[in-house]
């Protein structure tokens, strides 16, 4: 299984089996680790696909535990690397849950950065609603009250499901720094149709959205008929998307995505 050396930390989300030896479900259980619980990561591998995302964290000891049981990687670091060569089909991507339309674009992107001197990584592909949930839940400028009359919306709107999932991360401790507006389902990761990708010099991962990488990196998606989150009214240097509409929302009813979202990402009754 391909891993990437990668140091940082997560905090589980969901109640999740740590695996020994192999990032699949067959591994066998070292323990159990609850919501909230917080684990050092040394490494992203690529393994078994469960409910669409095969990512998983490598941990101390060589054991492994999924990653959409668990929130953003904090404080990533990893060591210099040279970026592979891309083949222009997206197949550097396996992994991430992303259409083959998609992937094959921002292949086609990281090369044309490449070309102007500049290393990109991709840091997330598909995500799953749970964790845009807990993404929209956890700005401290998002109320428990904000929050209920989304979930009323989404309710008389024929989206249940989504709306139970929003509900579940309602009290989810909050934050200052502001991650997304999306609600589950409307935004595009969940489609596997948006990317979040930084900028790397020496092996750092250039944090400042507002470092020129990011515009030469947004012109040259605009170019591949991709959309930058650069541009956006609230901006997010390192998303692009393959479409140019701002969400599903824009395209879908609620009751629609409510049904592809359940579809592909209903919980399975045994953690993984």
């Amino acid at each position: 299984m391909p891993t990437i050396a990668l140091l940082g930390r997560v905090t589980v989300t969901a109640r999740v089996n740590v695996r020994q030896g192999a990032p699949n479900k067959q591994a066998a259980v070292l323990r159990k680790l609850d919501a909230g619980a917080v684990v050092d990561v040394q490494g992203l591998a690529v393994g078994e696909a469960v409910q669409g995302n095969a990512h998983w964290y490598r941990l101390e000891g060589d054991a492994y535990i999924w990653a959409g049981a668990c929130g953003p990687l904090q404080g990533a670091q990893t060591p210099a690397a040279t970026p592979a060569a891309s083949t222009g089909n997206g197949a550097e991507f396996d992994g991430f849950g992303l259409t083959a339309e998609f992937a094959g674009k921002l292949s086609q992107l990281f090369a044309a950065c490449r070309q102007h001197g500049l290393e990109f990584r991709i840091s997330q592909g598909l995500r799953t609603p749970r964790t845009q949930a807990l993404y929209y839940c956890q700005w401290a400028e998002r109320s428990p009250a904000d929050i209920d009359a989304k979930i009323k919306m989404l309710n008389d709107a024929g989206a249940p499901w989504t709306a139970a999932v929003l509900e579940r991360f309602r009290d989810t401790p909050r934050k200052p720094a502001w991650q997304t507006n999306a609600l589950p389902g409307a935004g595009w990761h969940q489609w596997g149709e948006a990317a979040d990708c930084y900028c790397y010099r020496g092996g750092k991962m250039v944090e400042s959205g507002s470092d020129p990488a990011y515009k030469t990196y947004a012109d040259l998606a605009r170019e591949l008929g991709l959309t930058p989150g650069y541009y956006f009214k609230k901006q997010d240097s390192g998303h692009v998307q393959l479409r140019p509409a701002g969400g599903a929302t824009d395209i879908y009813a609620w009751s629609h995505i409510d049904s592809v979202m359940s579809a592909r990402f209903a919980e399975k009754p045994s953690v993984v």
